[in-house]
Formats: C-alpha cells, sequence, structure tokens
C-alpha cells in the first residue's frame, strides 16, 4: 500500500479542486427544503423495489449513543432516524438511499452492479450510506461514501472500452490529451458527461455546471504528461467522479 508521503503532490492537488468542484454542484441544490405538497398519500414506494435498512452497530451514525460526554445542557441529537410513511408524503425533495444510490449509478455509468469492484466496495461503504430517503438524515459522510461509490464506477467506466464510447465518443483514450483533447473535443467531452449524468437541467444550470467541469478538466491536466493515455483516462475519471457524486445524481 502506498504511504501517504509517497503520493505526488500533484495528485493530492487534483483531489482538492475535484472535492472544491463537487462542493460547488453541491451548493446548486442548496434549495433541497421540505415543503407541504398539499396532498397527503399513506404509503410512498421506490422504483427500485423495497430495500433493506442497514441496521445499527455496523460503523453508521446509528452507533453515536445518547451517553455520549457533551458540554452540559447539550443532548445528543438524533443520528439516522427513520422516516415516517406520513413524513415522506409532504416531501418534494428527498436524497436516493443506497440502494437506489447504486442502482443510478450503475444505469448512468452502464457499469454493472455486480461486477466483482463494484460488489467490494458498495458492500464496505453500504452503511455508510443513507439508509432512506430523508434529506434530513443526510450527513457529511455520507457524501464521502457516495464519492467513493462513484470513484469505482467511473474507474470501470473510463477503463472498459464497451461501456465509455458509448458516452465519449469523440475521445481517443490510447491517446495524450495533446492528441486527444483538443479544443472542440473537451467542449464535447464536457457536453456529453453533463448530458449523461446531469440529466435535463435549465440551460443557465448547464453552462455554469459545464465551467465548472472544464474548469477542473484543465487542472487535472496541468503540469501533466500531456502525450500519455494514462493522463487522458486520469482526468475524464475526476469529470466523471465530480459529476456522479453531485446532487444532480444523488437527489431525488
Amino acid at each position: 500500500m502506498m504511504d501517504k508521503k509517497d503520493i505526488p503532490l500533484s495528485t493530492k492537488t487534483n483531489m482538492i479542486i475535484s472535492c472544491i468542484v463537487l462542493l460547488t454542484l453541491l451548493i446548486g441544490f442548496n434549495q433541497c427544503v421540505y415543503k407541504p405538497s398539499g396532498k397527503m398519500n399513506q404509503k410512498s414506494t421506490s422504483k427500485y423495489g423495497s430495500t433493506t435498512i442497514p441496521s445499527p452497530g455496523k460503523g453508521d451514525a446509528s452507533d453515536i449513543g445518547t451517553t455520549a460526554k457533551l458540554p452540559a445542557g447539550l443532548d445528543m441529537p438524533p443520528m439516522n432516524t427513520p422516516v415516517v410513511e406520513s413524513e415522506m408524503s409532504t416531501l418534494e425533495v428527498g436524497v436516493k438511499n443506497f440502494e437506489q444510490i447504486n442502482m443510478t449509478m450503475s444505469a448512468l455509468t452502464g457499469v454493472s452492479t455486480n461486477e466483482a469492484a463494484i460488489v467490494t466496495t458498495f458492500n464496505d461503504i453500504t452503511t455508510q450510506l443513507p439508509s432512506d430517503n430523508n434529506v434530513k438524515n443526510f450527513l457529511p459522510s455520507m457524501q464521502v461514501a457516495i464519492t467513493k461509490l462513484a470513484t469505482e464506477y467511473c474507474d470501470r467506466l473510463v477503463e472498459t472500452d464497451a461501456y465509455r464510447k458509448v458516452i465519449w465518443t469523440t475521445v481517443n483514450f490510447d491517446q495524450g490529451p495533446t492528441q486527444t483533447l483538443t479544443t472542440v473535443n473537451k467542449t464535447q467531452l464536457i457536453s456529453q458527461t453533463v448530458e449523461r449524468f446531469l440529466g435535463p437541467i435549465d440551460v443557465t444550470t448547464a453552462n455554469s455546471s459545464k465551467a465548472e467541469l472544464a474548469n477542473l478538466l484543465e487542472t487535472l491536466i496541468s503540469g501533466e504528461n500531456m502525450t500519455s493515455s494514462l493522463t487522458t483516462k486520469k482526468a475524464v475519471k475526476g469529470v466523471c467522479v465530480a459529476s456522479l457524486s453531485s446532487a444532480y445524481v444523488t437527489l431525488l
């Protein structure tokens, strides 16, 4: 295993930039609030079918007990409280649960949920992903887990020709950025990414997202070997992860 000291500075910088871009995309959805819908449904169903909620004691936030020491006068707030069906019926915006996130990423990338690397990663982080659709239960640690899963899906997507050529039709992944990431191709790559992963969004939001992803792409290839296909793949993976782990994908 590579020691943290061995990680190149450029890689660390790229990771930081990716996180900043992801945060920017998330901020675009800061309007996620609860609003009465005016119509009460007694039961809410998911297009992905029934799900099994991870049980407490498996490393999720529910492990934090009420006996934890806090300053006098403060009580430990409840964590990951299951959403009540009557409450869910009043939601206009929610967050996808662990199974829905996994299925959505699979559908968007074309990568099967049954691939060994995906299965291993998903099993490792299931209890860190949202257990229900209640956006009020969403924790920062859940976004970290979502990003980890997106990273695995994007890795398989970019490394598999049959998957990647469906989305990025103008990129030759066997060439370095100098050859394949021309000005025209970079513009098309970003547009194809937004259209594939962010879905139908208004023009202003789409343009803003494209600008952020274009800046990320430039940062990821800056200072790298511009004639290496590895640089091309790494850069596209970064753009993919920032998009696939964004609120556009994880919100209902």
